[in-house]
C-alpha cells in the first residue's frame, strides 16, 4: 500500500475574489486549482495527484464534511497537543452494561460520540456481537500519571510508540474509544472483526493503523476508534487511502492556508 508522506495543500482560487471561499463556509464558487507540495523528493503522490485531477468534486465533499463535521475533526498528535485547560463539553457516562472491565468504574464521552457510540452497539448486537469498552475520555491529568507509569515500565523510548503524553491523545478529545480489553486479542475476536468491518457506517474510524507506525506515531492499536463522523469517514476512506491521520493533517493544513 503506498503511503502518503507529504503535506498536500489545495488552495482553490475563487474567480470571483481570489479567496478561498471554501473556508468560509461557502462552496468552491470559480475555476478550482489544486498545488500539491510534497516533502519526498518533491515529487507528486498518489493521493495528491487524485486531488488535482477531481479537484472540484473533493471540494464539493470536503466542503460538505467541514460545514457538517467539522468541528470533530480536530488534529491531535505529537506534534499538534490539546492544552493543559482543554475539557470537552458535554460529556455524559458511559453505560456501565457496556463496560469491559470492573463495573462501577465511570467511563465518560461527549454526548454526540455516545449517541453514535449506542447505534453502533445496537448494530453489532443485532449481528449477535457483544461490542464493550474498555476506556474513553481521559483528562491531561490523567494522560501524564498514564504515560509517567507506561514510561517506567518500559522507558521512554518504546512508551512513545504505544502511549501518548499529556496534551497529545486524542482520548482528551472525549470522543475516543479503547474496545473490550485494549490488547491486539480484539483484532483477532468477532467483535474486533465485526468493528473493524462496520464502525465507518456510524461515523467511527480507526486512529493507529497497522504499518503506519511513521505516519501516525504510534503502533496498530486495532481497539481504539474515534468518532469523526459518517460523512468524515466516507471522505477518507474515497480520497485518503481511509487512513485517518491523511484526512486530519490535511484538513489542519486547509484550514491554516485558509486563514493566512
Amino acid at each position: 500500500m503506498a503511503r502518503w508522506n507529504c503535506v498536500c495543500v489545495c488552495r482553490v482560487r475563487v474567480s470571483c475574489s481570489g479567496k478561498c471561499g471554501l473556508a468560509a463556509g461557502r462552496g468552491s464558487g470559480g475555476s478550482a486549482s489544486c498545488a500539491c507540495c510534497c516533502e519526498a523528493r518533491g515529487a507528486s503522490c498518489a493521493p495528491c495527484t487524485r486531488l488535482c485531477a477531481q479537484g472540484r468534486e473533493f471540494l464539493q465533499e470536503l466542503d460538505a464534511v467541514l460545514t457538517t463535521e467539522g468541528y470533530l475533526l480536530r488534529l491531535v498528535d505529537k506534534k499538534h497537543p490539546l492544552p493543559e485547560t482543554f475539557v470537552p463539553k458535554h460529556l455524559v457516562p458511559v453505560r456501565e452494561q457496556w463496560l469491559f472491565f470492573s463495573k462501577g468504574r465511570s467511563l465518560l464521552l461527549t454526548k454526540i460520540a455516545y449517541e453514535a457510540l449506542h447505534q453502533l452497539i445496537q448494530a453489532a448486537a443485532r449481528d449477535g456481537v457483544a461490542l464493550s469498552v474498555g476506556s474513553a475520555y481521559r483528562s491531561f491529568a490523567y494522560q501524564k500519571k498514564l504515560f509517567s507509569w507506561y514510561a517506567q515500565e518500559h522507558g521512554m523510548q518504546e512508551a512513545m510508540r504505544f502511549s501518548a503524553r499529556e496534551g497529545t491523545s486524542q482520548h482528551q478529545l472525549g470522543t475516543v474509544v479503547d474496545f473490550g480489553s485494549i490488547t491486539p486479542a480484539f483484532a483477532r475476536s468477532d467483535a474486533g472483526r465485526w468493528t473493524q468491518r462496520n464502525a465507518h457506517r456510524f461515523g467511527w474510524s480507526l486512529s493507529f493503523p497497522p504499518g503506519y507506525e511513521q505516519v501516525t506515531g504510534y503502533v496498530w492499536e486495532p481497539w481504539h476508534f474515534r468518532y469523526v463522523g459518517v460523512r468524515a469517514c466516507a471522505l477518507q476512506k474515497k480520497w485518503f487511502e481511509d487512513i485517518q491521520q491523511y484526512m486530519l493533517g490535511f484538513i489542519h493544513e486547509w484550514k491554516v492556508n485558509a486563514s493566512s
